[in-house]
């Protein structure tokens, strides 16, 4: 005998996923006297628990059962809000709950709650249910389909990883410690200065400002974050080299992070997916050679937790002055004794996290890790096309998703040859002359470029390399390049099609010719950060541009010869793509935008905010703040 309960009448062709689930038990209670009757178990079946299950359009699915394994008889069973058109059943007589119908709307995986109960107990078993669209007959689906299928893509780069929910206690001890200028050695910088959610996970500047920030009219200000944040000097100009990558999906990188790759997993670009770099060990700027793992490390901590040891020592980004004769690890320990000094209020966060309130800079990085790896971000349209809703792209971002995908030679972009994968990274480094700004790493004759990957493996080949970014949310990542050159993601797009063009004009003068002095109009006078010291110390352009770096225009000319030889290791193809196209692959890098993080509500549980103050653990907390005086 089959009992039902049916959520919807009306039924339209829809197919639908179930993946995975596990079983679970219930409490029980027993009326006073009565014999108890064990609670029933309800269980999956073992292979759906690591096999996806495709219903076809228009065909009702086939029942998901859950089995009862324990005592006692069905007599009911219930669930959570299912997707309309399905319902769930008991059948008495097989002891199983049974999930059926046909889905009317299309969704993304969501977790539901089944609940199985006899006379006097119950239990609950979960299961992911995700319904999509059947396969489309337009031709612009069927070719990006092929593609999809050919790249083996799922849209969704956290599958399989192991990485903390913000709600964890430790997570909520790191986002404390995200924000707390007490780890700053001069106590005016955070983690969040120059990586904060509201700001796309980085803090909207080509070059980030850390130590001795101050505003457009000279006052010391510490929280002011993003556009109008200047440095101390009198020209006000970054002495940060290079721009600030995003944090966001910060656990989704297996083989490095920095632009350099300067913390990287042993086993490199053969790093295990998903691994984070857990599972081998990590060279880092500590280490003793470029191939030798830190041993200062604790084992199988991942790729975060070793970056989150090194903008603490970092003179320009969080150190400043403190204690300049200590080495890196005695500069961690007396920032993590100062921590645990200033305020016993941070004892109870370290106990929660990690069973007892011992502060310790392992255990700061720790924690920052795993508040750094819950950020993840990834609901995007394009995500859910890969799972199968055909509408959640537009026609000219499906005709820009084809460019991307197809290699050169087919008559595309050939973007994913670098830009590859879920994550849209192949993680290695690679040459694209994108200008050189700032003031550099030291490298060259006049010791102001920036020689990328080649100042962390030694080998002249790596010259001007740098890691290929993820794409992910790239639409609110601006500005783009090692060292943020460029505005627009059409800016970018422009440069890829004729690298010599757009640094001509970016300079305003022919980038080739010997000599060629900047024009004080280029390109370059349009960034925002530079709009900004223009209008904070009456500079014309000509002049922020010498003040930042007076050889930029010469470095950027020896990069782009490097890549331009045909010896050099990523030389661009001749893709030649029209406006038209270059729109339609913009386009479609914007459906890569997660819409939470556009939202201050649900990003609220990765920020602390003035409501937050009262409970923080000391008196210094980093509350963001815009150059309008608007809260971040």
């Amino acid at each position: 005998m089959i009992v039902r309960s049916f959520r919807s009448a009306s039924v339209i062709s829809l197919s639908f996923i179930v993946i995975g689930c596990g079983g679970g038990g219930g409490g029980s209670s027993a009326v006073a006297d009565d014999p108890v009757i064990p609670a029933p178990t309800l269980e999956a079946p073992a292979l759906l628990d690591t096999v996806t299950q495709i219903y076809t359009q228009g065909v009702a699915t086939e029942p998901f059962v859950f089995t009862n394994t324990g005592g006692g008889s069905l007599s009911s069973c219930s669930a959570t809000t299912l997707p309309d058109g399905l319902a769930v059943e008991v059948s008495v007589d097989t002891e199983t709950c049974q999930i059926f119908g046909t889905p009317l709307t299309v969704q993304s995986a969501t977790e539901y709650t089944v609940t199985g109960t006899n006379a006097t107990s119950s239990s609950s078993a979960t299961v992911s249910i995700l319904v999509q669209l059947a396969a489309s007959t337009d031709p612009l689906d069927i070719a990006l389909r092929n593609l999809i299928d050919q790249q083996q893509l799922t849209g969704d780069p956290s599958t399989g990883r192991n990485l903390s929910n913000i709600e964890e206690p430790i997570a909520q001890l790191g986002k404390a410690l995200f924000y707390a200028k007490n780890l700053g050695g001069q106590q005016d910088t955070a983690c969040a200065s120059c990586h904060h959610p509201s700001l796309g996970g980085g803090d909207n500047l080509s070059l980030p400002v850390g130590v001795d920030a101050v505003s457009a009219t000279g006052a010391v200000s510490a929280d002011l974050l993003g556009p109008g944040r200047f440095h101390s000097s009198a020209d006000g100009v970054s002495i940060i080299p290079r721009n600030s990558p995003s944090v966001f999906n910060a656990g989704m990188w297996d083989s490095g992070m920095f632009w350099d790759s300067r913390v990287q997993s042993i086993d490199g670009l053969n790093a295990n997916s998903g691994a984070r770099g857990t599972l081998a060990g990590i060279v880092t700027p500590d280490s003793v050679d470029a191939l030798s793992a830190d041993i200062n490390l604790p084992s199988s901590v991942s790729l975060a937790n070793a970056q989150a040891r090194f903008p603490v020592v970092s003179e320009a980004e969080m150190r400043g002055s403190f204690t300049p004769a200590a080495d890196a690890q005695t500069l961690r320990q007396s920032l993590a004794t100062r921590l645990a000094q200033s305020n016993l209020s941070w004892q109870p966060l370290f106990e929660a996290a990690f069973g007892d309130g011992a502060v310790s800079y392992d255990r700061i990085a720790e924690a920052l890790a795993a508040f750094e790896e819950s950020m993840v971000f990834v609901e995007n349209p394009w995500k859910h096309y890969v799972e199968g809703d055909y509408t959640a792209l537009s026609d000219q971002q499906k005709d820009g998703a084809i460019l991307f995908f197809t290699r050169a030679q087919d008559g595309g972009g050939d973007c994913s040859e670098c830009h590859s994968g879920d994550f849209f990274t192949d993680e290695d480094h690679h040459i694209v002359a994108f200008p050189q700004l700032g003031i550099g790493k030291g490298d060259g004759g006049t010791a102001d470029e920036d020689y990328g990957r080649e100042r962390v493996s030694g080998d002249d080949r790596d010259r001007y390399h740098f890691k290929a970014p993820s794409l992910l949310n790239v639409a609110l990542t601006a500005p783009y390049g090692h060292s943020g050159s460029y505005q627009t993601i059409a800016q970018v797009l422009n440069h890829y099609d004729n690298p010599d063009r757009e640094l001509s004009d970016y300079f305003g003068g022919n980038i080739n010719a010997p000599g060629t002095v900047f024009d004080g109009v280029g390109d370059f006078c349009a960034l925002a950060q530079i709009q900004s010291l223009m209008a904070k110390t009456g500079q014309n352009c000509n002049s922020v541009f010498n003040s930042l770096n007076p050889n930029a225009i010469a470095n950027s000319a020896r990069a782009l010869d490097f890549q331009n030889d045909p010896q050099a290791s990523s030389t661009f193809p001749n893709i030649n793509l029209g406006g038209q196209e270059r729109n339609q692959i913009e386009a479609f890098l914007e459906a890569l935008t997660d819409p939470c993080i556009e939202n201050r509500v649900c990003l609220d549980p990765w920020i602390i905010d003035e409501g937050d103050r009262g409970a923080y653990p000391d008196t210094l907390p980093l509350i963001g703040y815009d150059e309008s005086g608007r809260e971040s």
